[in-house]
């Protein structure tokens, strides 16, 4: 069970980060909607990835 907490967190903490990162990229102002749209695809791919992963494993800690 923790080890399943431990995943959520660390593929939360790696989406987030991630979504930081190219946040940093352009001015402060921009919204998450420019920012997506700014992402190249491959980034898109693995950051929404994690994002997926995420979600994936609080579901099955419900279960």
């Amino acid at each position: 069970m923790k080890i399943i907490i431990a995943l959520v967190l660390v593929f939360f903490i790696i989406s987030l980060a991630g979504w930081y990162m190219e946040g940093k990229k352009y001015n402060k102002r921009a919204t998450l909607k420019q920012i997506y749209n700014k992402t190249d695809k491959d980034k898109k791919k693995i950051i929404n990835g994690m994002t997926i992963l995420a979600i994936l494993s609080l579901i099955a800690l419900f279960l």
